[in-house]
Parts: C-alpha cells; structure tokens; sequence
C-alpha cells in the first residue's frame, strides 16, 4: 500500500500511465477503429495531456526537494524510490548525507539562476539585433525611396 502522499500519488500516476501506454500501444489496429477516431482529438488528447501536466507538477516539487528519485523496474510497470538518506545510517554519515543534498540543491539553484541569466542576456541581444535590423531597413528604405525619386525624376 502507498502512503497518500504527493510522492504516493506520482507513484500511482506514473505506474498507471505505463499500464495504459503498453496497453496502448499493444493492441492491433486500435487506430483505425470508428470510435477511436470520433474520440481521439478531443477526449484522449486532452486527458493525456492533462495527465503529464499534474506529472510534471509533481516531479517539479519533487525534484526541487532533492529527497526521492523514481527509477523505472524494467521488468514491469512499477517503480523503484531511491532515497539517498535513509540509506545513510544515524550520526555522521547522516549528516553527510543531508549536507550532499543541501550543496546539490545550492548547485541546481546556481544552474537555474544562470539559465535564466542567459536567457535574459539572449534577449537583450535580440533586442540590439533587431534594433540594428530597423536601422539597417531604414537605411535601405531610404535608399530605395532616393532611387524612386531619381527614376522618377530622370523619367520626366
């Protein structure tokens, strides 16, 4: 029995999802049936969809905890949740154990905060790229617009 607990529930959710997709994708000719069909774009999609949204939900929060990690059985549907401290036996080790996970999520604060900086530092160079594009257009408007007028003039 799982705990009802967000990790408890991710387990369900992802064990439940595997069942459905090699059940899925293991039947013959279940794409061409009528009611597959009438139903695919607006009720499997979506409720597909809805279900990776609350499972990347949960590996968020998960992940941003650093406590557990899901490791998929390869023999069966189920998962193995790996837990680094409660390998860890009392006192020392412990603490080590708990300091880890303290700098690994200092290291994965970093690293996030660097992507958002380089994202930030992309669009500033998007901007003066785009920037240097309108002048450059200007300039050849300009231009164009100069060699209309002397057509036109030299026309006449």
């Amino acid at each position: 029995m799982i705990k009802p607990s967000p990790l408890g529930g991710e387990v369900i959710l992802r064990t439940e999802m595997r069942i459905i997709e090699k059940d899925y994708y293991t039947i013959k000719g279940m794409r061409e049936w009528d009611v597959y069909k009438q139903h695919l774009p607006a009720s499997i999609t979506a409720l597909f969809d809805a279900i990776d949204a609350a499972l990347q939900r949960y590996k968020a929060r998960r992940i941003e905890r650093g406590f557990y990690y899901l490791r998929p059985m390869a023999d069966s549907v189920s998962f193995w949740i790996r837990c680094p401290l409660k390998k860890a036996p009392p006192g020392a080790s412990r603490r080590k154990a708990l300091e880890n996970r303290r700098l690994l999520l200092e290291k994965r604060k970093a690293v996030a905060a660097n992507v958002v900086l380089s994202k930030a530092t992309d669009e500033g160079h998007l901007v003066q790229m785009t920037a240097k594009s309108m002048s450059l257009m200007r300039l050849c408007t300009m231009w164009y617009f100069a060699y209309l007028v002397f057509v036109l003039v030299s026309c006449c």
